[in-house]
């Protein structure tokens, strides 16, 4: 209970430094960025749950941990690289992130396993409902903590080239 007061605290802080228009215009492009990006990530997600549950007769919870995992490397690289423009160090970046990541899987797993075991709910009915939970969490902390740098942020333009915003 105490890791996500502290969470909240967190990300509260963090929209308190939102002040100016051009701030929130960057946190919405980032989302519409993050949006893409997620769902790649969780299309690759959904096909290994689906292989893994269906196949390979896995457990749904133990294949939607797995198709989790397996989505990470390349959700912090998009998001990296596309999605935030970080340029926060990776050993800072990569610490985050799994950090959020790893607190996403807790929400997702003990999601699955309440909604598919608990109240039978069909996997993907389940796996759809934690999935946006989860969607909420990792865009506000990825945004606000994990690719957030002390320095101005940074937009990319429609050609490539970066402008670091006031």
């Amino acid at each position: 209970m105490e890791l996500f007061k502290a969470c909240r605290l967190m990300i509260a802080n963090a929209l308190k430094g939102l002040r100016t228009q051009g701030q929130y215009r960057l946190l919405s492009g980032q989302l519409k960025r993050f949006l893409g990006v997620g769902l790649l990530a969780t299309s690759v997600h959904f096909l290994i749950l689906i292989g893994c549950a269906e196949f390979l007769a896995l457990s749904v919870t133990t294949a939607s941990a797995l198709g989790f995992i397996l989505s990470l490397a390349l959700n912090y690289w998009l998001n990296r690289n596309y999605t935030f423009s970080s340029n926060v160090a990776h050993s800072t970046a990569v610490t985050r992130f799994c950090a959020v990541a790893g607190m996403g899987l807790l929400i997702n797993t003990i999601g699955m396993a309440l909604l598919s075991g608990i109240h039978w709910l069909p996997y993907l009915l389940a796996q759809c409902v934690t999935t946006g939970v989860v969607l909420v969490w990792n865009f506000l902390c990825n945004a606000l903590w994990t690719f957030r740098s002390s320095e101005k942020p940074c937009i990319v333009q429609p050609d490539g080239s970066r402008q670091w915003s006031d």
